[in-house]
C-alpha cells in the first residue's frame, strides 16, 4: 500500500482515541483518515448528517462517507440501506470494534 488512501470509520469522538461507534448510520461522527504507506499523514472528524434523521439515517451517512473520498469505510455494523448505497459508490466495507488507532493499525497492517 504505497499510495495514499482515505478510511472512513464511524466514531464516538473527534480524535483517535475515540472508539469506534458500533452504529453507522446513526454514530456520532465520521473520523476520516488519510494514510500513506504505513503511516497515518492527517485526520479529521465531521458529525453525522444522518444522526439528526428520522428516516433515512443509513442513507444520509452513507452519502456523507462518498463524499469524503473514502475508499473503506469501518464500523460496527451496516444497515441493508447504508451498504446498497456504499456498494454502488464502491466503497469496501469493514467491520471491527476498539479504538480508532488500533482499528486503522490493523487495517494497515492487514494491507501491507
Amino acid at each position: 500500500m504505497k499510495n495514499e488512501k482515505i478510511i472512513c470509520l464511524s466514531s464516538l469522538g473527534e480524535d483517535l482515541d475515540a472508539d469506534l461507534d458500533p452504529r453507522f448510520g446513526r454514530c456520532q461522527y465520521f473520523m476520516i483518515v488519510k494514510i500513506k504507506g504505513d503511516e497515518i499523514i492527517g485526520f479529521k472528524a465531521i458529525k453525522n448528517k444522518g444522526l439528526e434523521q428520522g428516516h433515512g439515517a443509513g442513507m444520509a451517512a452513507a452519502e456523507t462517507v462518498g463524499e469524503s473520498g473514502a475508499q473503506v469505510v469501518i464500523s460496527g455494523d451496516f444497515g441493508p440501506k447504508a451498504s446498497s448505497v456504499l456498494e454502488q459508490l464502491k466503497i469496501e466495507m469493514r467491520k471491527d470494534s476498539g479504538k480508532i488507532r488500533d482499528i486503522i493499525n490493523r487495517y494497515i497492517k492487514s494491507e501491507n
